[in-house]
């Protein structure tokens, strides 16, 4: 699916712990996007996250009022979406933090962040 381009992305601060015993990942992420058109939704990719119920937050750019999310963000599994669904509109031209927690599997299908095992020159797999 292709998202809007109703905002865009400015920049990322991105946190990932992940288990390699478990073979699974959680963390953070705080967006900074900018609004270009007026929108009360805001629609991300997610393949295979499982978001942080009660942890998504919005906040404007030097701060000042913001809309309040219509309901929980859930995710559109079929198009492998979160959606984000305001009770109002974001300001054109504004700039917003996004901060959402997650947690996903780490699997071998080289898609996303997943792992993978090589050999080393010494024979041994790593």
């Amino acid at each position: 699916m292709c998202i809007p381009s109703t905002i865009l992305p400015i920049s990322y601060d991105l946190k990932v712990r992940t288990d390699l015993t478990n073979f699974n990942f959680n963390g953070s992420v705080r967006i900074l996007v900018e609004c270009f058109e007026k929108t009360d939704v805001i629609i991300l990719h997610s393949k295979k996250l499982n978001i942080t119920q009660g942890a998504t937050t919005l906040m404007r750019e030097g701060g000042g009022m913001v809309p309040s999310f219509k309901k929980e963000p859930w995710l559109n599994e079929m198009n492998e979406v979160l959606v984000i669904e305001l009770d109002s509109m974001l300001d054109v031209g504004s700039k917003y933090y996004l901060y959402i927690q997650f947690a996903g599997p780490l699997l071998n299908d080289r898609q996303g962040y997943y792992w993978s095992v090589y050999t080393a020159k010494s024979g041994e797999t790593r």
